[in-house]
């Protein structure tokens, strides 16, 4: 049995049909209308959903390439067949390397849950032609779909023809984590981008400067909120206070003074004096318990640990139990 589509892009028909001979021998070794187990990067096996949800599961969280034999679908170990590892194209290579940005694609947008899936979110059409897969969102309002689509395609897709390395998605990614670990400036990162374009070859399309690529990050759920703060540090003009134009403490105002305006300037945009960046840490939180690889560890100091009265971790600690009431 071919099992080489299960290393191709999710968004190629070869994928796409690869799935429906997956489910059409799944659903020949099991009772009619039963649930079978789906095989998802997400679920991994843990979870039974009748044929069709197994189908739109596999299609947005991919199939666990560790699944080779499938055993909880009627396989066994000798009916298996392999393939030669040097049958792999440039896009399946791709979409090995790129396993872990999925993954953090699909914790910044959960929206293929089961409970979604069946109808109470927003309906998703998927129809494959030549072109490969085609999403049809039918709620076109839902905005989040659509950017969620945008950057699945940017995951699978290699940064320009004939690239091994690297999709647009992790490109922009790795760069942007540059920018932060090394302090770059937003003018410095706008020239690396500039010059990393004119090294790349014709139909790469990475950001051309920084705000572009900061929208693009922002996406992920990495912004933040500026806030306007008094310059002697007395306030911050928020919530209530946001339209103020004075401190009420000192009395500064929340605007740069230029010496030398005239009336003409004073009509036109004005800089604030000081700003506060604002990293909510609610949302933040909610990320790292959306995410399957941090989300046990979250909770480890709450269900993980063995409460037998032996200081096995700091967390057993009379400190720590205090600093926890």
């Amino acid at each position: 049995m071919d099992k080489s589509w299960m290393k191709k892009p999710r968004h190629t028909k070869e994928y796409v049909d690869g799935v429906n001979e997956f489910l059409k021998f799944a659903c020949e070794n099991c009772p009619i209308d039963s649930s079978i187990c789906c095989p998802c990067r997400k679920c991994g096996l843990r979870m039974m959903f009748m044929p069709n949800m197994v189908f739109d599961h596999l299609i947005s969280y991919g199939i666990s390439q560790g699944y080779t034999i499938w055993h909880a679908h009627g396989e066994r170990k000798g009916e298996a067949s392999y393939h030669a590892i040097g049958a792999q194209n440039n896009n399946e290579q791709i979409n090995e390397g790129s396993s872990g940005m999925t993954t953090i694609l699909h914790d910044v947008f959960p929206m293929f849950d089961p409970e979604i899936v069946e109808g109470t979110g927003p309906e998703i059409r998927v129809e494959v032609g030549e072109a490969g897969v085609q999403y049809e969102n039918r709620q076109d309002s839902n905005e989040r779909v659509n950017k969620f689509y945008n950057m699945l395609k940017d995951v699978d897709e290699p940064l320009y023809e004939g690239c091994t390395k690297h999709t647009k998605f992790s490109a922009i990614v790795r760069l942007w984590n540059m920018k932060c670990l090394g302090g770059l400036s937003n003018n410095i990162f706008t020239e690396l981008l500039e010059f990393v374009n004119e090294l790349l070859p014709p139909g790469a399309s990475l950001p051309k400067n920084t705000y572009e690529a900061k929208k693009y990050m922002n996406e992920l759920g990495l912004g933040y909120e500026k806030i306007l703060v008094c310059p002697n540090g007395c306030m911050l003009f928020w919530k209530d206070n946001e339209n103020l134009e004075t401190c009420v403490v000192c009395g500064a105002s929340k605007w740069k003074r230029k010496e030398s305006m005239d009336e003409s300037s004073k009509k036109g945009k004005r800089s604030p004096a000081k700003i506060l960046r604002w990293f909510p840490l609610k949302p933040r939180l909610q990320r790292l318990f959306m995410s399957s690889k941090t989300s046990s560890q979250m909770k480890w100091h709450a269900i993980g640990r063995t409460n037998d009265g032996v200081l096995r971790h700091p967390a057993d600690g009379l400190a720590w139990k205090t600093f926890d009431s």
